[in-house]
């Protein structure tokens, strides 16, 4: 970045040395160009904000909930054994967004890698604190 500003930035700003040509660099884009970046670049996020809704997972007392498709391939997993693991591979990622990943092993066939989560840290809480509680519901038909 440091470079980048120094070729761009700074020198085309300094005069030229004593002898030496001047020459006249024009950064400058038309106004379309903006124009057609802004419409790409909202284009992508429209459509990975709309994909984001048909494709989620949903970690419930019982059991974790992965939605995928338009039309919507639901597919259950038990959490009765489920071991997770929080790691932070990427510490830029993790200071802009307190992103990170988080692997859920439900057993020990299936593994199920979420890249990206953001707030890693308070999601592990809450699915911690979600999964560490047990309810019992105590029949009243005793017979």
């Amino acid at each position: 970045m440091v470079i980048l500003i120094l070729i761009f930035v700074v020198i085309p700003t300094l005069p030229p040395p004593a002898g030496a040509p001047s020459v006249a660099i024009d950064l400058g884009l038309p106004a379309y160009f903006y124009g057609i970046i802004f419409a790409i670049i909202g284009f992508i996020l429209l459509f990975v904000f709309i994909t984001q809704h048909f494709d989620y997972w949903k970690i419930e007392r019982n059991e974790i909930y992965h939605k995928s498709g338009v039309i919507g391939q639901a597919t259950r997993y038990p959490v009765k054994s489920l071991r997770m693991h929080q790691t932070i591979p990427d510490i830029f990622e993790y200071i802009a967004l307190r992103a990170g990943s988080l692997t859920l092993i439900p057993s020990k066939d299936q593994v199920i890698h979420l890249n990206t989560v953001l707030n890693i840290k308070k999601k592990a809480a809450q699915i911690d604190d979600l999964l560490s509680r047990m309810r019992v519901e105590i029949d009243d038909h005793a017979d």
